[in-house]
């Protein structure tokens, strides 16, 4: 099982590798931990999120991209690189 914590290893919570959960995990983080009280649920966040990369693949291909496989290199990039931090 995957999880985040803050960086002293405390206020672990379970995000089970799945960007939705993680997503809510950050999300509840920031209500919880700093305080801030009008954030979108999480299912808005996620939404968002999808929507976001869905327009950026189409500005990407628009610029010329053609490699489909540009999106999953992207992601798992940035995948590694949160691992690394967390």
């Amino acid at each position: 099982s995957k999880a985040l914590s803050d960086l002293s290893g405390v206020d672990i919570k379970s995000h089970n590798d799945s960007v939705e959960d993680i997503i809510r995990a950050v999300r509840n983080w920031f209500v919880e931990t700093v305080g801030l009280t009008k954030l979108k649920p999480a299912s808005v966040i996620f939404n968002d999120f999808i929507d976001f990369m869905a327009d950026f693949d189409a500005v990407r291909r628009k610029e010329g991209y053609k490699d489909k496989g540009w999106c999953r290199k992207f992601y798992a990039e940035l995948k590694e690189e949160c691992e690394t931090v967390i």
